[in-house]
């Protein structure tokens, strides 16, 4: 009959309803499911006080990773020609900054004293004289580093291969040089300085080896930062 039928509709349409009703639910328990194993958990209050987090020590190296990898692909001088080149060029900026900075601070200077012969000496240790007047990439064991373009043609560094030579190349070292001293590891260097005790030298740390080692700039590792390699004879102070 008429009613019958209508009837027989309403009832389909009702469990129809509540099917979806149903499939839908399980599909929101779901995404709640995840959702909670995606949130981190709760941290403890920063050392800067309420509204920051403590992170954990494989958190904040793997953040300081990620942070160096990406201010390096957005143009840090240093590091955006590659690993290898930033501890070259970071060695050969060290061996300035021993020169022209911690070789003239004595432990039984003043502050002040320490401070301004800090400043002059940065200033004079990028400067593109103390560099060699030409400079090439050169390969050896697998490793680029920069050299003098007249040495790379000798044997001064024994078997090697030119990958390029410009005068780009010195722009590049320069560049690297002033970012780092004058910028990135400005303070941490002067910390460094100003700590020389008296009876000392700021000259008794090698700080070719700190500069680039895992202390500070982390472009060398501890092989390279010890190796007391001469790939580039520098220009007199």
């Amino acid at each position: 009959s008429y009613f019958g039928a209508l009837q027989s509709l309403i009832f389909m349409s009702v469990w129809r309803l509540l099917l979806v009703g149903l499939i839908l639910a399980t599909a929101f328990s779901d995404v709640e499911k995840k959702q909670k194993k995606k949130r981190p958990k709760k941290r403890a209050q920063g050392s800067l006080g309420p509204g920051s987090e403590a992170l954990e020590k494989e958190e904040a190296e793997e953040l300081l990773r990620s942070y160096k990898e990406s201010f390096a692909k957005d143009g840090d001088p240093l590091r955006k020609h590659g690993l290898s080149l930033a501890c070259s060029a970071c060695q050969m900026t060290g061996k300035r900054f021993q020169a022209t900075v911690a070789s003239k601070i004595k432990g039984k200077m003043t502050e002040e004293q320490k401070r301004a012969t800090f400043a002059s000496g940065l200033q004079a240790a990028c400067v593109e004289d103390a560099f060699p007047r030409q400079l090439a990439v050169v390969e050896r064991d697998g490793k680029e580093f920069y050299a003098d373009w007249q040495e790379a043609l000798g044997s001064q560094h024994g078997k090697v291969s030119v990958k390029r030579m410009s005068p780009e190349l010195k722009a590049e070292v320069l560049a690297g040089c002033r970012h780092l001293l004058r910028v990135e590891q400005r303070e941490a260097l002067l910390r460094k300085v100003l700590a020389t005790p008296k009876g000392s030298r700021a000259s008794d740390v090698n700080f070719k080896a700190l500069l680039c080692g895992p202390k500070m700039a982390a472009v060398c590792d501890d092989a390279d930062s010890a190796q007391e390699d001469d790939d580039v004879e520098e220009g007199a102070d």
